[in-house]
């Protein structure tokens, strides 16, 4: 699979790479969320990105375990999130979600979190991937879902791309995007600052967030432990 970043790093960036870490889920009990861990404290920092940006193909990312295309632009402030990629979010408004990809795991016949979902639309193809507690990358059309999944560190993983496997994701299909959102968790845990993407359809919402170190998905309009943030097109 290969990730590549569109826009361009900024000059000031700041390098880390970490462990993931255990925590605490601050959804609530009871929504539509599906999910394969809970997030936990946040830490701020603007912009985290590989050190080996400079290198044409890497076989390894370290932040992600996936192999990628030049550099993958990864933040954690909802500012520097809005800065990169708000405009080319929000100009989806009005194009009709065809599908959302998942990896699926084949063996335990599962969804395989730790990789990009991946929703397509009429003129763009969104890539958004969560990792550690608060790192968020978002690409565009820059994963051949044709390519067959590998993931690296263990051999004993079958994984393949699966469109719309689940009823949530295949009630949104051919729905018109109303707008897309940054949301930020404001629940007075100590996962607040966390920055999801919403998408909001004619009928129906999907809401991609961190899971501890992996992406959790969410099917009910935000609630209020979510401040909402609209985005400029």
């Amino acid at each position: 699979m290969s990730l590549h970043l569109l826009e361009p790093a900024p000059d000031d960036i700041e390098v880390a790479f970490g462990q993931a870490v255990t925590g605490v889920d601050p959804m609530q009990q009871g929504r539509a969320v599906v999910m394969g861990g809970h997030p936990d404290a946040i830490g701020r920092a603007d912009l985290v990105v590989d050190p080996d940006e400079a290198a044409p193909l890497r076989p390894l990312d370290q932040a992600t375990g996936l192999p990628v295309q030049g550099a993958v632009l990864v933040l954690q402030a909802r500012s520097a999130i809005a800065a990169a990629h708000g405009r080319r979010l929000a100009a989806l408004a009005g194009q009709t979600l065809h599908h959302v990809w998942l990896v699926w795991d084949l063996d335990a016949d599962e969804w395989f979190p730790d990789c990009p979902v991946v929703l397509a639309f009429d003129d763009d193809q969104v890539e958004i991937n969560h990792q550690k507690t608060d790192d968020l990358s978002v690409t565009f059309s820059s994963i051949d879902l044709a390519q067959p999944v590998v993931w690296p560190t263990s051999d004993g993983f079958s994984l393949a791309w699966r469109a719309d496997p689940l009823p949530e994701l295949a009630a949104l299909h051919g729905q018109q995007l109303d707008h897309a959102e940054l949301l930020e968790w404001i629940g007075g845990t100590m996962a607040d600052g966390s920055v999801a993407v919403g998408f909001t359809f004619t009928e129906g919402q999907l809401t991609v967030y961190n899971a501890l170190d992996e992406n959790g998905l969410e099917f009910d309009p935000p609630s209020q432990e979510w401040r909402q943030h609209a985005l400029d097109g």
